[in-house]
This record gives C-alpha cells, sequence and structure tokens, in this order.
C-alpha cells in the first residue's frame, strides 16, 4: 500500500468515525465535539442545515489534507506533499494558501513550471500575499534555496 492510499485509508476511517459518532449523538448517546461547539440549541428545523454540515465537512477536509501535506513537506516528503495538496485543491480550489503550498513543494522537487503555474493562480486569488509574490521570484528565477 502506498503513503497516499494509506493517508486516504486514515481519512476514509476518520469519516466513518464522523459518522458513527453523529449517528450516537442522535440517538443521545453520546455528544460530538462539534455539538459542543453549536452549544445546546438544536437547528434540526433549519432548510440549511445539512449545507452547513456539508460545508463543515469540506473545511474539515481541506484543513486534514493541508495539515498532512505540511508534516510531509517538512520532512522532505515533497512529492507526498504534493498529492495532499492537490486533494485539498481538488475541496477548495479558491484557497490561495493552498495553491501556495502546492507551488512551494513543486519548486523543491524542480518542477518550475508546474511550480510557476500554481504560484501564478495563487497570487490571481490573493495578489496581496507578500511571500507568495517572494515564491515567484523564485520559481521564475529556477532557484533551488529550500
Amino acid at each position: 500500500m502506498t503513503r497516499a492510499e494509506r493517508i486516504e485509508k486514515e481519512l476514509q476511517e476518520m469519516r466513518e468515525q464522523r459518522n458513527l459518532e453523529k449517528i450516537e449523538s442522535e440517538k443521545g448517546n453520546k455528544r460530538t465535539f462539534l455539538d459542543v461547539l453549536k452549544g445546546f440549541f438544536t437547528r434540526d428545523n433549519i432548510p440549511n442545515q445539512r449545507k452547513s454540515n456539508s460545508i463543515q465537512e469540506k473545511e474539515w477536509e481541506v484543513s486534514h489534507w493541508l495539515q498532512v501535506g505540511t508534516r510531509a513537506a517538512e520532512q522532505n516528503r515533497w512529492q507526498e506533499a504534493v498529492i495532499c495538496y492537490d486533494k485539498a485543491i481538488s475541496i477548495s480550489p479558491n484557497n490561495a494558501a493552498l495553491w501556495k503550498c502546492k507551488a512551494g513543494a513543486l519548486h523543491c522537487i524542480h518542477r518550475f513550471d508546474e511550480a510557476s503555474m500554481c504560484i501564478n493562480k495563487s497570487l490571481s486569488l490573493d495578489p496581496n500575499d507578500s511571500e507568495a509574490r517572494t515564491l515567484k521570484k523564485i520559481i521564475d528565477a529556477r532557484v533551488w534555496v529550500f
């Protein structure tokens, strides 16, 4: 089993655990962390509740893949980091920070053209990001400084 497959399996197990906790919570046996955060009120009658849960799930997945990718990058496992950032980007394609992280990882494995496309996308989403502008200069110069 590859590292990416293990990560995918870990995410699936986390999803299953969250679904189990939700079911147990609905039975009144157990409250999930999200239940605690929501306070002691229910929003079952609000029509957008399902959409809200879907958004929370997506935010959780993006955060998960970003953390896994960052851990991989910290250990110089750049290809694995790129895979994780790709998964996060597939969920949240308008997140400039994700594109910047992917650009940095691609730069570290000397995939400069792809890194340049990613950093340009990041800057198109957040043109005021000074860190991204600096990374763009480094990528465009084709210099490996990390």
